[in-house]
């Protein structure tokens, strides 16, 4: 099935616009990945914070911190700032830093960044 697809893109020349391929590539060439033509400018970190998160929930940290008084935004706040510590320890400068541009924490406990 992705060979008939690979095909009709190359017949009606929709791969690498303004270049048209010399000939069909092979179906290992298909499957590589060419690191040079990767970009993206937004890459976030997530494996750890991720892992961090699970172990907490299993914890139930967050109905703790409700029992105690917290509210949903500062329960997030607080686990945020748990995982965050535990993954990169540094400051609470730099962890913010790190933060706004490596990891994806705010993503994973649905705190605005």
């Amino acid at each position: 099935m992705t060979d008939f697809f690979w095909d009709r893109l190359v017949s009606e020349h929709r791969i690498d616009i303004g270049q048209k391929p010399k000939k069909a590539p092979t179906a290992r060439q298909r499957n590589m990945v060419f690191e040079a033509s990767i970009r993206h400018p937004d890459v976030r970190e997530i494996g750890s914070e991720w892992l961090c998160y699970q172990a907490l929930g299993q914890l139930q940290l967050a109905d703790y911190l409700s029992n105690l008084g917290f509210t949903e935004e500062e329960t997030r706040l607080a686990v945020t700032q748990i995982i965050s510590r535990a993954v990169y320890l540094a400051s609470e400068l730099e962890t913010a830093r790190w933060i706004r541009e490596n990891s994806a924490v705010y993503e994973v406990t649905g705190y605005s960044l």
